[in-house]
């Protein structure tokens, strides 16, 4: 039985981009109840939009940042790639839909680097509040130690102790989906972060040479250009 669609709305990309860690401007033209669904949108900077692909006959749900709304129109920031139908519009609430520490059917250790880093991306953005390089840095010193110690970066048996920046720290509790019983930021700052997991452990250290403008030169350097030394120990 094909699936009935009764879309709200129509949301088409208004500029695109080739680099998939970047969010593109899109247009959401709502077609009917216009004035209620604006009124439930006042106050808030990111709202939640599912709509159907027609093309790849498959329903998404993506968090969109909110830039202006003007009659029955909302302009947002997505990384939506093909116009699409709207079938519901909601606010995102950073008091109810914030679980960091949520689990996920997902196995990054079976997904290709590539794939799994985008994904540990999006996690970090979302708990830092944007993607910046020192973001992007802790997200590849967790995919590296996952590698090590042959886990799920999101394994809850998996813990971390951050001695870097702001922004890196961010970058690796984020990904993991941790709360503070699995992560801690030590306070002398030396380039260093130690995972363990299952009786093992790694420390993973920064090249201190190498600097990054953005996000994406982080995501797409060389593994000598942002880590320099990686131990391993038994416990």
């Amino acid at each position: 039985m094909p699936l009935e669609i009764n879309p709200i709305g129509l949301v088409k990309p208004i500029t695109q981009s080739e680099d998939q860690l970047l969010e593109c401007e899109a247009e959401i033209e709502l077609l009917e109840d216009t004035r209620r669904i604006i009124d439930d949108l006042k106050g808030y900077s990111h709202i939640i939009v599912i709509a159907y692909l027609k093309g790849s006959d498959r329903t998404i749900t993506e968090v969109a940042k909110v830039i202006n709304c003007r009659d029955n129109v909302i302009n947002v920031k997505m990384h939506l790639k093909e116009t699409a139908d709207v079938l519901n519009i909601r606010p995102y609430d950073a008091f109810k839909d914030c679980i960091y520490s949520a689990s996920t059917p997902q196995n990054l250790q079976s997904t290709p680097k590539n794939e799994a880093i985008k994904v540990m991306l999006k996690a970090a953005k979302s708990f830092h509040g944007a993607l910046c390089a020192g973001v992007a840095i802790g997200v590849r010193m967790l995919y590296r130690a996952s590698i090590e110690l042959d886990c799920d970066p999101r394994s809850r048996d998996l813990t971390a102790v951050a001695a870097v920046k702001a922004c890196v720290a961010d970058g690796i509790q984020g990904a993991m989906g941790a709360t503070n019983k699995r992560f801690r930021a030590a306070e002398q700052i030396d380039g260093t972060a130690t995972f363990t997991y299952g009786g093992r452990a790694v420390k993973i250290r920064l090249a201190e040479l190498t600097r990054f403008h953005d996000a994406k030169e982080v995501y797409e350097a060389e593994e000598d250009c942002v880590i320099s030394r990686v131990e391993k120990f038994i416990l």
